[in-house]
């Protein structure tokens, strides 16, 4: 039975070991955004062009992608890649209660 716990704290530190290893290689690899970053966006000095740094793109808002992998000519060949269908609130609430 000891022996069973012990095995089980173990497999558990080394699973939480892995994760955090993970976490800080993905940290590590993110591009800091600084106030420069943002001020630079968009213009000739703009060190992550392409990169979409807020909600809508840029600070404009504007959800424009300079991207040219879909113009005019392939656009109506897109489609629905996948969907989630989410629960009814009334569902929600009754299994909450």
């Amino acid at each position: 039975m000891l022996a069973s716990c012990r095995t089980r704290v173990l497999a558990a530190l080394v699973t939480v070991l892995g994760v955090s290893v993970a976490i800080y290689a993905q940290q590590s690899n993110a591009p800091n955004i600084t106030d420069e970053v943002l001020r630079r966006e968009g213009t000739a000095n703009d060190t992550l062009s392409g990169a979409w740094l807020s909600y809508g793109h840029s600070q404009g808002e504007t959800r424009y992608s300079m991207l040219k992998q879909i113009d005019s000519t392939n656009a109506k060949r897109l489609g629905l890649a996948w969907s989630y269908v989410m629960a009814r609130v009334a569902a929600i609430r009754k299994a909450l209660r």
